[in-house]
């Protein structure tokens, strides 16, 4: 296999995805050692290194990368192999790396390990690693952890109940135990981090059963979470055991989390491990066993095992899947995200279209598949689709494709086509609260009247817009509202709300129609002082 043709050796899936890491500048470095080693780092969910042997003819000797995957070739040796074509060789006199420490002292060595390690935090904490042994000391940190976050507790789980006032004190454990996890983090100790947040998520989730105030709660699990987006994809470099022993504490936290939403948001952090074939393996077979006390968690917890199916790049396993899991929406969509990543508009529009025709009498996801159609149209530049789409999500009352909708069109169209959408509203059951607004925008105010005399109350609002060209009928509208406030009006509060609408009426222009019902008011009750007041503010 050499530099030239190695694509026609490896699945089109693989050199396709490093093609992509090549072209995304994902190898932040290549370095020559030799006349024939090269080694690489890879950007891909953690920093990889690869390692390629060349022959003077550029036949590849030899290749290894110490990602996870263990299929013949990764997807960051394929990146590594597009960048070392363009790679100028040199002829490196220098012996190799193992000879030249050899010849070293032992003190000189010692001398140079403290500076680096003294340089780079990072580098000291692998020396720590890989020659201390520390499961003891973390074991008893566990246990301290465990002792802080519980002690806070201890009084409310006791009497079964945390009152609104007390819920920040109840806490104060996880959130000293967090900041450790934060120094932790610092340090690069990230199993020992997770493991803390992952004790930290456990116990501040089992207080959902004794608090009625959860807004701390779901803080605190909220940032946990974060703290795992943020470690998990480092752990999945730490050794094979610290990855399962995380991957498994993720599974029995989310196993015992009451609340479907945080279940799932562990799950998810749990993704990262599945580019190993046996990982993802133990986290298809263990999802279907979680239960969910929502059907829709159930179905967005299917499409996780889709994620971690493509993670692993198990093509066999992922058509098997969608074969029995297509009439999943959240797989679908996954699906759809995939083809628009994949720029592969086409597929996208073929899941979007056939969403629609499966899901047509359900109003919330055909509309989301109508979106997502609306959206593949676009990247295919097919307009007339667009327009017919757009229009459909307006006329439903959707404001974002009104403006799209209003895009499509020339100022000459656009006249036809608002009259239709106008026309469209009068068969909803509810005009869309931007309604009037349209109406406005666009100028038509005999269909705002009409709008305001279904609901008179909505002429202070519009009066502006009608009184030029339908004086008589905002005054009526403004009769009409005033007179049925004026029938029920028992005290100040009401005095002030019907004084507000007659001064609105005034300043519409009205102002003798105002004095008339002003003095019919003193009448109707003579005895009222505190109405006469409100009257007399009117100005």
């Amino acid at each position: 296999m050499n530099l030239t043709n190695f694509q026609n050796y490896i699945s089109s899936t693989i050199v396709k995805r490093g093609k992509n890491y090549f072209k995304n500048g994902h190898i932040v470095e290549l370095t020559q050692l030799t006349n024939t080693d090269w080694e690489a780092t890879v950007e891909g969910t953690d920093d990889y290194t690869v390692h390629v042997k060349l022959s003077s003819e550029e036949e590849i000797t030899s290749s290894r990368c110490n990602c996870p995957y263990d299929g013949t070739y990764c997807k960051h040796e394929v990146a590594v192999f597009y960048a070392l074509q363009d790679e100028p060789k040199m002829v490196l006199n220098h012996p190799p790396l193992e000879t030249i420490l050899n010849e070293q002292t032992k003190d000189s060595l010692v001398h140079f390990l403290l500076d680096v390690a003294h340089e780079d935090s990072h580098f000291q904490q692998r020396i720590f690693k890989s020659f201390m042994n520390d499961t003891i000391s973390q074991t008893n940190l566990l246990k301290k952890a465990e002792k802080t976050i519980l002690k806070p507790m201890k009084n409310a789980i006791k009497k079964g109940y945390i009152s609104s006032n007390e819920e920040d004190l109840v806490l104060i454990g996880v959130e000293e135990v967090i900041n450790q996890v934060h120094d932790l983090i610092k340090q690069g100790e990230l199993h020992l981090a997770s493991e803390l947040t992952l004790l930290c998520f456990s116990k501040t989730a089992k207080l959902y059963d004794i608090s009625n105030h959860t807004l701390m709660i779901d803080e605190v699990l909220e940032l946990c979470v974060s703290l795992l987006d943020e470690v998990i994809p480092g752990v999945t470099s730490c050794s094979i055991e610290q990855q399962e022993d995380i991957l498994r504490k993720l599974f029995d936290v989310a196993i015992e989390t009451e609340e479907d939403y945080w279940k799932l948001e562990l799950l998810k952090q749990a993704l990262p491990f599945c580019e190993d074939p046996v990982f993802s393996n133990a986290y298809c077979t263990t999802i279907p066993k979680i239960s969910f006390n929502s059907e829709d968690f159930g179905e967005q917890a299917e499409a996780l095992i889709l994620r971690a199916l493509i993670i692993s790049q198990d093509e066999e396993q992922i058509q098997l899947f969608i074969d029995k899991h297509q009439q999943n929406p959240h797989v679908r969509e996954t699906l759809i995200h995939i083809a628009f990543e994949d720029e592969d508009f086409e597929k996208a529009l073929k899941l979007a279209s056939e969403g629609i025709d499966s899901d047509f009498g359900k109003v919330k996801l055909r509309s989301k598949w109508e979106q997502y159609a609306y959206n593949a149209h676009q990247k295919l530049g097919n307009q007339e689709a667009m327009r017919g789409i757009a229009f459909m999500l307006a006329a439903e009352g959707d404001l974002y494709f009104y403006q799209e909708l209003k895009k499509l069109y020339n100022h000459a169209e656009w006249n036809n086509i608002v009259q239709d959408l106008i026309v469209a509203f009068d068969e909803l059951a509810n005009f869309p609260s931007w309604y009037p607004d349209l109406l406005i925008d666009e100028k038509k105010f005999a269909k705002l009247l009409i709008y305001c005399q279904q609901s008179p109350s909505r002429i202070y609002t519009y009066s502006t817009y009608l009184k030029e060209d339908f004086s008589e009928e905002v005054k009526a509208l403004f009769y009409q509202d005033i007179k049925k406030q004026a029938i029920t009006i028992a005290n100040r509060s009401d005095y002030q709300i019907l004084r507000n609408a007659l001064q609105q009426f005034c300043d519409a222009g009205f102002r003798t129609d105002v004095t008339e019902i002003i003095e019919q008011l003193k009448d109707m009750y003579p005895r009222r002082t505190a109405l006469h007041e409100e009257l007399r503010k009117i100005k």
